[in-house]
């Protein structure tokens, strides 16, 4: 379990975000997990979306790698959000 939080500007919204996963090992170099693709523009609603990933392996032919559970939100307007969330609150 990671519960990491990161937080990073985005130029155009039409990015792929690309996430590569690795353990963390006390002895020896972390061991690569899994990678999965998911794109940005998916999640243009603002809203905070609680999905599971895929993980692909690093060569093909590598059996499956597992799932991971991403929590993600793409804000491009704080104001667009804002007023969503008082008119939310307001019904």
């Amino acid at each position: 379990m990671w519960n990491e939080i990161f937080t990073f500007d985005v130029e155009t919204g039409k990015e792929i975000l690309e996430l590569i996963v690795y353990d963390k090992d006390d002895f020896g170099s972390d061991d690569f997990e899994g990678r999965c693709e998911l794109t940005l523009e998916d999640f243009r609603d603002q809203d905070s979306h609680d999905i599971w990933l895929d993980l692909e392996p690093e060569k093909p032919g590598v059996k499956w790698q597992g799932r991971i559970r991403l929590n993600i939100q793409y804000i491009f307007s704080k104001t667009k959000m804002l007023t969503g969330y008082i008119n939310m609150w307001t019904e």
